[in-house]
């Protein structure tokens, strides 16, 4: 079981938006099956044959997170919107998990704390056409053990509204 935990505030003239939002640790216990597919190793050493399957389990938990996000009018029909977000990825050091006739087995990540960062800038052209760019930061959470590696990501997008329907791209 997890939770979420947040507040908000809004002053309606300036077009001013805070938000913070806190989600909890889960904690996961799972059960299941391991097949040995094709895996002729796995049926020699471990006895396992190929096609067949034992019972597993395992561990782990997925990271806690906090996260703000703001936004304000900075001049007619101008916004500009920020967030950060910090996920406590360093809580998942390993995965442990259990596979009758192998044992006790270990999935090392040894990952590092998590951050985003977003900035950007809108823009309402008129009654029925706004825009938006946005510029985001995502820090990798790998050490070196695997491939999760900082990110830079841009983003633009529309709306137009006509007739009854909102056209969002």
């Amino acid at each position: 079981f997890g939770y979420r935990l947040g507040a908000a505030y809004e002053i309606k003239e300036y077009a001013l938006r805070a938000e913070i939002m806190y989600r909890s640790q889960v904690d996961h216990e799972a059960s299941g099956t391991f097949t040995n597919d094709d895996s002729a190793a796995v049926a020699a050493f471990y006895g396992i044959p190929i096609g067949s399957s034992v019972s597993a389990s395992g561990t782990g938990s997925l990271p806690q997170s906090l996260e703000l996000n703001l936004q304000s009018g900075i001049a007619p029909g101008w916004l500009a919107f920020g967030s950060v977000k910090w996920t406590d990825w360093s809580v998942l050091q390993t995965l442990n998990y259990t596979i009758t006739n192998i044992g006790d087995q270990e999935k090392n990540f040894f990952w590092r704390d998590g951050w985003t960062v977003t900035g950007g800038v809108g823009h309402q052209f008129n009654e029925k056409i706004s825009g938006a760019l946005s510029l985001t930061w995502d820090r990798g959470v790998g050490t070196g053990a695997d491939i999760f590696s900082d990110t830079w990501t841009l983003g633009a997008g529309a709306q137009i509204k006509h007739g009854p329907g909102v056209l969002r791209i």
